[in-house]
């Protein structure tokens, strides 16, 4: 066997972020990210062999960490022709659902604790359904990948594994500018006068002063009356906003001349507010920082956290309330680099509610309704709510994760369902008071 030649780099601010949380968590990190691909007569040299040229391609899916004297994270980044990543297979052709069956292998591989110091923080699964049908479970940690990662992986997959069936092999050549040199240049920026600013401006922004996180009685669990109950369990609820209603929220952020985004940030923030009775509220935003050209085609962790401080008067109207959202939004993004660990420890986080807006699919949703999934794998660390929102052909997808040991699951439907009633009633009456239509709503 050859020896394994490794190299070290500085780490990004949000690996260093995440590293601290591994660290911190008993060496235990929830966050990956999952994709498939479904292959017909699936070639597994092919397969193989596209692998191989991605890990050579891309130092991201070939890199560890480990702590430094200083005690951060350090990316090590392994020699190619050493380090390769299995592919495992596994034949679901006589389940009584195959695809059920995948979903659930998925779902496995994607809450499994991986270590970040042996690697590799890639597995891939090639699920055998059958009559010739196969899907590949793509699973990484999300250390070193993002949404827009996957994107890039499946993308460059499929031109690989084509190119290999049909015997017109590609040259397999790293890029020229990969994560390490991502690390240099962030590093740069933010000892830079730019960078000092939007510290500045983020310690102003995200502070002490904003209570933690909490419910109303009537949403509580029995037993989460203080902090030291909350235990960090995740549970998990899907509901859906249809096409029309969709279609509407996006005509009220052009009428306003904002974003979807920002319009739903809008009802979140309205949201949290009736759950908490909280003056002020944290919003947390996930965004790309992949704002160059050779950052495009990158695998790697390339996001990072803005922060919205808001606060909700009963005198003012979502029309209002849309337009301070979008201010924020937009000023925080011209501030989107700076050091996390000076502004963002768990604490903040916990305060914080997420916003997670993921890429579109150009799938349908298969079973428009809701549903309920529970299930404890410690993702709840990030967020006491985290919400992603996922656009497709006919409508957008509210993925709900949150900290069971604060809200009541049975409580959770009627949430998310007032939720939905809340986003509707924005786009109908968009100058009435907030209060007026979070009563409406639910009621």
């Amino acid at each position: 066997m050859l020896p394994n030649k490794k190299k070290y780099y500085p780490a990004t601010e949000r690996q260093k972020a995440s590293w601290k949380e591994y660290i911190e968590n008993g060496k235990k990190l929830y966050l990956h990210i999952g994709n498939v691909l479904d292959l017909h007569k699936p070639d597994p040299h092919s397969i193989k062999k596209t692998v191989n040229a991605l890990v050579i391609r891309h130092e991201s899916l070939r890199t560890t960490f480990e702590t430094n004297e200083e005690g951060t994270a350090v990316q090590v980044v392994h020699d190619s022709e050493s380090f390769k990543i299995e592919i495992e297979r596994e034949d679901c052709s006589a389940e009584p659902s195959p695809l059920q069956k995948a979903e659930s292998i998925m779902r496995e591989m994607t809450n499994e604790l991986w270590d970040l110091e042996k690697g590799p923080l890639v597995r891939l699964k090639l699920v055998h359904l059958g009559e010739g049908e196969a899907r590949l479970i793509i699973a990484i940690q999300h250390i070193i990948s993002d949404a827009d990662s996957m994107k890039v992986f499946a993308r460059e997959f499929m031109f690989g594994y084509n190119s290999f069936i049909n015997q017109k092999p590609i040259r397999a050549e790293p890029l020229a500018f990969q994560l390490k040199d991502f690390a240099h240049w962030e590093q740069n920026y933010l000892n830079g006068g730019t960078g000092k600013k939007n510290l500045d401006y983020w310690r102003k922004e995200v502070n002490g002063s904003i209570k933690e996180f909490q419910v109303q009685y009537c949403y509580q669990r029995g037993d989460s009356s203080d902090h030291a109950s909350q235990t960090g369990n995740g549970a998990e609820y899907v509901s859906y906003l249809p096409l029309p209603l969709l279609n509407d929220l996006k005509s009220l952020a052009v009428k306003l001349r904002t974003s979807k985004l920002c319009v739903f940030c809008a009802g979140l923030t309205s949201l949290l507010y009736h759950l908490s009775k909280l003056d002020e509220l944290l919003i947390a935003v996930p965004i790309s920082l992949r704002n160059r050209k050779e950052l495009m085609n990158l695998i790697g962790y390339m996001n990072t956290d803005i922060y919205l401080r808001m606060k909700v008067g009963e005198y003012i109207s979502f029309e209002e309330l849309i337009s301070v959202v979008s201010d924020k939004y937009f000023t925080a993004l011209d501030h989107r680099h700076y050091q996390m660990d000076q502004i963002s420890d768990r604490g903040n986080r916990y305060r914080a509610a997420i916003l997670n807006e993921l890429p579109a699919s150009n799938e349908n949703l298969k079973d428009f309704g809701s549903q309920l999934i529970t299930k404890d794998n410690g993702r709840m660390a990030l967020s006491p709510f985290y919400v992603m929102i996922t656009e497709y052909k006919n409508g957008l997808k509210i993925h709900t994760v949150y900290d069971n040991s604060l809200l009541d699951a049975k409580k959770v439907p009627v949430i998310c369902d007032g939720f939905v009633n809340l986003l509707k009633d924005m786009t109908k009456t968009p100058y009435e008071k907030v209060s007026n239509v979070i009563d409406k709503a639910f009621s």
